[in-house]
């Protein structure tokens, strides 16, 4: 039997159901409605809110996760060809996907442009991995495998004083006068553990330290940075005093440091390096701010509900219930008890696929970076 738990703040009532631990795809609302809306009957992930409706390599590897969280195998296998056959133009089919697919300005459809972006490799990759292992599909281990090996070629770049790291493509991020440009929110922990898991080498430890590494140095005032640049002489410093901030990219890092093993040694110091959103929240704000100036802490914006979404792991982690709470109710005022905000913001929907999902238990990850979804359990 579920269990029901309610609590009342501030004259507003919000129930939460605690549950049940046999889960599949027909279980989860939140995945229903973004496959009906967001996914077509090929397997294409769209964002409406980009022009004439793109597709990026970051969608389809979202998909594929959520997909496999839901054992969805239906949806994976769809996700996972139209991948395979529009975002990867090599003749035999092995590459590391382009990351952005749409209308070209002769009016065909095709890939716009052919770099890659290691985020969604990342999750690409550890999905495909951990599919073949929670469903015992070769297929999927044998595609996961050639991934890693292109991510581990194309991808991965020794930086002086820090250690072998993912740059975030394969071109256009390497050392320019000595200066890398690195994207914090594309590392998430857990995942380098999990390809860890599956690639016993002295590789992804090490990457593992240089990621934790480069989290704990670039922070600023508590809080994440979009993108910095990394010097061996300077450390860590923002790309320009324009895009010193935390916005749209940086809100994935406190999603993923919430999602992390209550058991990793890293989580609960890096949680203390990343505290500046949780004194924001208990200054008496009930929003999540949508910038933040890293140079004077000064906040701007509401962020959307996908960004209250993002933030259930993290201040679960802290414990706070009352905050917790708060933006719980924020998330079912907006949502209206299904979806995250506009219906066609796709963004908002995966933030609040993987924040909602994981406080759901619909899946958490081992301390060893392996995915532990629901319906596994019973298996």
């Amino acid at each position: 039997m579920n269990a029901i738990h309610r609590f009342y703040l501030r004259g507003l009532t919000i129930t939460l159901l605690a549950l049940p631990i046999s889960l599949n795809a027909a279980d989860w609302p939140l995945w229903t409605a973004f496959k009906d809306k967001f996914i077509q009957s090929d397997g294409r992930v769209i964002d409406y809110q980009q022009a004439s409706g793109v597709t990026t390599s970051e969608g389809q590897a979202y998909a594929l996760f959520f997909a496999l969280v839901a054992n969805d195998k239906a949806a994976f296998a769809e996700i996972l060809h139209w991948t395979e056959t529009h975002l990867c133009p090599a003749e035999n089919g092995i590459c590391l996907p382009a990351w952005r697919w749409g209308e070209q300005l002769s009016g065909d459809w095709g890939i716009l442009d052919p770099n890659s972006a290691s985020d969604a490799d990342l999750w690409l990759t550890y999905t495909l991995l951990e599919a073949g292992r929670l469903w015992d599909q070769d297929e999927y281990t044998e595609k996961g495998q050639t991934l890693l090996l292109l991510v581990k070629q194309q991808e991965v770049a020794t930086l002086p004083e820090l250690g072998p790291i993912v740059l975030p493509g394969r071109l256009g991020f390497e050392a320019i006068n000595g200066w890398w440009q690195l994207n914090p929110s594309y590392l998430p922990l857990q995942l380098i553990a999990g390809l860890s898991f599956h690639d016993n080498t002295p590789l992804w430890p090490a990457v593992y330290r240089a990621t934790e590494a480069l989290l704990r140095q670039s922070e600023a005032q508590g809080f994440a940075h979009d993108w910095v640049h990394y010097h061996p002489l300077h450390g860590f410093l923002p790309l320009n005093s324009q895009a010193n901030i935390g916005s749209y990219d940086a809100i994935r890092v406190y999603l993923w440091l919430g999602m992390l093993n209550p058991d990793s040694p890293s989580k609960q110091h890096l949680l203390k390096t990343y505290n500046g959103m949780l004194h924001w929240f208990k200054q008496g704000h009930y929003w999540p701010p949508e910038q933040i100036d890293l140079t004077t802490g000064i906040a701007s914006g509401r962020g959307p509900a996908g960004f209250s979404a993002a933030l259930i792991p993290y201040l679960k982690s802290w414990g706070d219930s009352q905050l917790l709470s708060l933006q719980l109710a924020r998330i079912e005022r907006k949502s209206h008890g299904l979806l995250l905000g506009e219906y066609q913001h796709y963004y908002d929907q995966v933030l609040g696929l993987f924040g909602l999902g994981w406080h759901e238990a619909r899946y958490q990850f081992s301390n060893d970076g392996l995915l532990e979804p629901a319906w596994h359990e019973e298996n």
